[in-house]
């Protein structure tokens, strides 16, 4: 069990992390709760790594890459920022 987020802002992110706090033992849950956002790929490696840095001090434990482009395309174009983020 966890939760995904579609693209938001960092702020509301923290505010849906805090709203979800009480959702595991509603649901008679122990254990982890990943809390997941989706989220444009950064264009360069000094934006993934801020990226990654606000996105981790707001209680977020992964990042789902969304394109918008081809993903191969998109891809190969971002191959250092993907690099960035993952080792991140």
């Amino acid at each position: 069990m966890g939760f995904i987020a579609i693209p938001l802002p960092i702020a509301s992110l923290a505010l849906l992390k805090k709203g979800l706090s009480d959702v595991p033992a509603q649901a008679g849950r122990q254990g982890p709760f990943p809390f997941l956002t989706q989220v444009e790929p950064p264009a360069t490696v000094d934006d993934a790594k801020a990226m990654v840095r606000d996105n981790t001090a707001v209680g977020v434990d992964g990042l789902i890459l969304t394109y918008s482009g081809e993903l191969p395309d998109a891809f190969l174009n971002t191959r250092d920022v993907v690099k960035a983020l993952t080792e991140s």
